[in-house]
């Protein structure tokens, strides 16, 4: 029964995994969107190639299969944003190895246009969740 435990444990130690992102702004950047009240969009999408089981769920374009997303908007600040509330729900078997994929741009609230050129995760679950991610966001054209 012990070792039963430590399996269902390890198990959902694996789906409750936390990505730490490390974001921050250039001065310019920063202050712009301020000025604005601009918020910041952060976009974390889980996807995989598929399993048998996830075949039918494979999109059309490059085959693989969207597993769900996190959404935060943050104001301009430097700050750490951990993801992986969602996945405790996400249909792993539907995957090979689940993948991350974050883009950040502004929120569009105050201004039509993304201000922001931002670095992007785009990398394998198990790549990304061992240390933080750092990613930098300054002024498109800066």
């Amino acid at each position: 029964m012990k070792a039963l435990s430590m399996v269902l444990v390890l198990a959902a130690g694996t789906a409750q995994a936390e990505v730490a992102l490390q974001v921050s702004f250039s001065d310019a950047a920063r202050a712009k969107l301020t000025e604005l009240g601009e918020r910041v969009v952060v976009n974390a999408m889980y996807y995989g190639e598929p399993t048998e089981a996830g075949q039918p769920y494979a999109d059309d374009g490059m085959g693989l299969v969207s597993l769900g997303d996190e959404v935060f908007t943050l104001w301009p600040r430097d700050q750490v944003v951990t993801l992986g509330g969602a996945m405790a729900g996400l249909p792993l078997d539907l995957v090979v190895e689940p993948g991350l994929n974050v883009n950040i741009y502004s929120a569009r609230f105050a201004h039509e246009d993304n201000l922001l050129d931002c670095g992007l995760v785009d990398a394998p679950l198990r790549e990304v969740e061992a240390a933080p991610q750092a990613i930098y966001c300054k002024l498109i054209g800066e």
